[in-house]
């Protein structure tokens, strides 16, 4: 069954750029990305495109603190010095 969140350990985003999104969903308040190179910034969006937070960071893990965010589906933007890609996660 495709629609089964909840056994999805991390995500994968950007063909070959080793950025990894964990956990997902995200249910302790905070989640974690990592990239194989140095992470500049991290911007989640709302499902409507709203900007609801971004960090600055110079390195290549960072922990991201959710426990703002309402349950539901966000937008996670992380930019790199080899551009950006943007992964979808599941607050619960």
């Amino acid at each position: 069954e495709y629609n089964n969140y909840a056994s999805v350990e991390s995500v994968t985003i950007g063909v070959g750029s080793g950025i990894k999104v964990y956990p997902n969903p995200v249910s302790d308040g905070s989640f974690t990305v990592s990239a194989s190179q140095i992470i500049s910034k991290v911007t989640i969006f709302s499902v409507s495109g709203t900007n609801v937070a971004s960090k600055a960071c110079d390195n290549n893990v960072v922990t991201i603190d959710a426990s703002n965010l309402a349950k539901g589906v966000y937008f996670v933007t992380v930019e790199t010095e080899k551009g950006s890609t943007t992964s979808k996660i599941i607050v619960k």
